[in-house]
This record gives structure tokens, C-alpha cells and sequence, in this order.
């Protein structure tokens, strides 16, 4: 139905949304990408491109991508596990905002300018 399709295409749009969020974030994070939370022990502080105005744009990519999948294809289980991977990331950015700012003492100036995950809203 057109509805569907609609949805579909949505989805697709938001997913695509996530994509590039998250090749930003690991284009600007070069060498400094890890998997961890835990900074690179020779790492320097990020605050340019993506991360001038979002401190954890690799996570904001991660729960964008996953909510424009819920879209397109409509499953009622996929919701309640998006909610939970959502969480989870909001949880992990808290954490690793510890970790950032015992690691690197400009942290909190960087952290008072920037928001979180989504400029204007969080």
C-alpha cells in the first residue's frame, strides 16, 4: 500500500541519515576511533568537523540508523528493541563522558559548548 511504501522510503531516508552521521564522526575521529569507550592513551580531544557541536555523533548515527530501520520495515518487535539499543547508547554516552573528562582536562569547556547527541534537543 502506499503507506507501506511510505514507511519504506522514510526509513531508508532516516537509515541513510544515520549512514552518513556515522562516516562523519569516524572520518573526524581518524586515528582516535576505537570500539571502546575508554580514550586512546595517546589520543587527543575531537572537537572539530561533526564533533564541534555533538559529543558522541557515533552513537546519535547508531540509534538514527536503527529507528529509520524500525520505519521501513514496520516490525512491532524491532520498536521496543530500538527503545532498549537507544537507551543503552544514552547510557554508554553518560559513562564515557566520565571517562573523557578525567582523561582530558579541556573536556568540560568542550562539554559546556556542544550538545550530547542532537543539536538543540539533547
Amino acid at each position: 500500500s502506499t503507506a507501506v511504501l511510505a514507511l519504506q522510503i522514510a526509513g531508508g531516508i532516516v537509515g541513510l541519515v544515520g549512514l552518513g552521521i556515522g562516516i562523519l564522526s569516524y572520518v573526524a575521529l581518524g586515528r582516535n576511533f576505537r570500539v571502546f569507550a575508554a580514550p586512546r592513551r595517546s589520543g587527543m580531544l575531537i572537537t572539530t568537523g561533526i564533533y564541534k557541536n555533538i559529543r558522541h555523533p557515533m552513537y546519535t548515527a547508531v540509534v538514527i540508523a536503527l529507528g529509520g530501520y524500525v520505519l521501513a520495515f514496520g516490525s512491532a518487535c524491532a520498536a521496543p528493541f530500538w527503545f532498549g539499543c537507544a537507551l543503552l547508547y544514552v547510557i554508554k554516552g553518560f559513562k564515557e563522558e566520565q571517562l573523557l573528562q578525567a582523561h582530558y582536562p579541556e573536556y568540560e569547556q568542550y562539554r559546556k559548548r556542544t550538545w550530547m547527541f542532537i543539536p538543540y534537543v539533547l
